[in-house]
């Protein structure tokens, strides 16, 4: 649920899209079939209206945003030559910057800079366990506003313990999650980034 600027209500609904209700008028919904250019299927997870009073829509197959003058599109992301377009989005929070941060349940975390209502100017960056790199947690992680906490998870069902660690962000009172690889890790801790 998420309450918008002009007073409306915004709720996110795993089967009928998003049920809109605005102030002294009654309910309405937005769903694939009465706007497929904005819902890309019914399965709405997460709502968030931004700094910019645009609306993020994190769907279970896709991103999309709805401006002030409640003009829709989806969003197509891409970092090079990967689409992220189908992640399935389970939070959308905003950073100091203005930056757009995605958790998602199947391509990791993702950050979006540019303005939402000229697609030219967004960009994309995946933090993904299966791509990061060091390089990428020292400059795009640590060294931006998220503070990141590490854990060691010992799985204690095996003879060997394999150690696998977490960085968990929070924007604003919201925890996220994601997997790095080891190098990560030491390379961090050469540097002295690691305070818990």
């Amino acid at each position: 649920i998420a309450q918008r600027s002009n007073g409306e209500i915004w709720i996110a609904n795993n089967n009928y899209g998003v049920i809109v209700k605005p102030l002294g008028k009654p309910a309405y919904q937005i769903t694939h079939e009465k706007h497929p250019s904005i819902i890309q299927d019914n399965f709405v997870n997460t709502l968030f209206e931004s700094r910019d009073k645009v609306m993020w829509i994190g769907q279970r197959n896709g991103l999309s945003i709805v401006t002030p003058n409640n003009q829709g599109h989806r969003i197509t992301m891409k970092e090079g030559k990967k689409n992220l377009t189908s992640c399935d989005i389970r939070h959308i929070s905003q950073d100091k910057q203005g930056n757009i941060w995605l958790a998602t349940d199947n391509e990791g975390i993702i950050r979006i800079s540019g303005n939402a209502r000229n697609k030219k100017t967004m960009k994309f960056k995946q933090y993904n366990p299966d791509i990061i790199t060091p390089d990428d947690v020292h400059e795009g992680i640590v060294g931006g506003e998220p503070e990141i906490a590490l854990l060691i998870f010992l799985d204690g069902e095996h003879t060997v313990a394999r150690q696998m660690i977490f960085v968990v962000l929070w924007f604003e009172t919201v925890f996220h999650l994601i997997i790095l690889p080891r190098e990560a890790m030491e390379k961090l801790d050469s540097q002295q980034q690691l305070w818990r």
